[in-house]
Order: structure tokens, then sequence, then C-alpha cells
């Protein structure tokens, strides 16, 4: 059984499977490739290079926000469990809420590098 798949030049290629490959398989493989295909191209206007870095200026900021919720959520759990106080694991935890601490620390001096002092 040959699969018979458009390439990205609009040629045809056939490939030869070891193993028949499942109908719904062939059929998610045709969708994922065309979606490929369909993607809107990356403009190559002259402030292009300033959007990207605006782009990721952004992405970085918002990463470093989530970077920020997730290591306070890590603490805020590691404190919770300390708070058990007849655990046999006691110093496991204290040591884990220690370095989620230190990622703590970590995220926010992330988060205040990436924006600038403000000018008065």
């Amino acid at each position: 059984m040959t699969a018979t798949m458009p390439s990205a030049q609009g040629r045809m290629f056939i490939a030869f499977p070891a193993k028949p490959v499942p109908a719904d398989l062939r059929r998610r493989a045709k969708e994922v490739f065309v979606m490929l295909q369909v993607a809107a191209p990356v403009s190559a206007s002259p402030s292009s290079p300033r959007l990207s870095a605006i782009a990721r200026r952004r992405r970085e900021r918002e990463a470093a926000k989530a970077a920020m919720v997730v290591t306070l959520g890590a603490v805020t759990v590691t404190g919770l469990m300390l708070l058990g106080h007849h655990r046999s694991h006691k110093s496991a935890i204290k040591s884990a809420h220690i370095v989620t601490g230190a990622a703590v620390l970590g995220a926010s001096w992330w988060h205040y590098s990436l924006y600038g002092r403000r000018a008065r």
C-alpha cells in the first residue's frame, strides 16, 4: 500500500511504508499538511524587524509573568505542606520550600529586568 502526498513545491511524491497506514492516520496527516501550507506567510515589510522585536519582548514578559505565577504557586504548596506537623519528610519539604523561594526571587528579577527604568 502506498500513500501519495503533495510535497512543499506542489509536486506529488509516493511513500512506501513498511506497514499499512490506518485510514484515520492518513486523513489526519493530510489535514496537518494542509494546515501547514495554508499558514499565512510572514510579511517582509520595512517595519517587520521592529515588530518582531516588540513581539519577542512581549513574549519574554509573558514568560516571566508565567514563571512568577508558577514559582509562587510552588512556594504556596510547599508552605502548606510544611503546616503538616507530623510529616516524616519534613526536611525534604523544607528544602523544596527554600529552593522554590529562590526560584521566586529569580523569576521576579527576570521580570524586573525586562522592564526598563521609567523616564521621570
